[in-house]
């Protein structure tokens, strides 16, 4: 009982020591620049791309290579967006995702 009081005595100073006062906890937002680095690049990266695999449309993040190693060699990539709307707006134009296709 002690050593859990303690423990909240310890986090509420360390609470405040970081933002300053309680009311402060509800409005600031807390910065983390490296975090939020890093969960940029993995946005910008990811990628969805419309893959002709074994002759059907799919849609997929992966990047070739990972396709290959995953599903065989008769993998070829067709195109890529930004967005997962994107990827199926473009799949749909091919005949959607299930479509017969052929690597060139």
């Amino acid at each position: 009982m002690i050593i859990a009081t303690l423990h909240s005595v310890v986090l509420l100073i360390a609470c405040s020591a970081m933002f300053g006062n309680s009311s402060s906890l509800l409005t600031r937002k807390a910065h983390f620049p490296l975090a939020g680095h890093r969960a940029e690049m993995r946005t910008q990266a990811a990628k969805y791309r419309i893959f002709c695999v074994n002759g059907k449309i799919e849609i997929d993040t992966r990047d070739i290579n990972e396709m290959k190693a995953a599903r065989g060699d008769q993998v070829c990539e067709l195109d890529s967006f930004g967005s997962l709307t994107e990827a199926r707006i473009a799949s749909k134009r091919r005949g959607g995702v299930g479509a017969p296709c052929a690597c060139k």
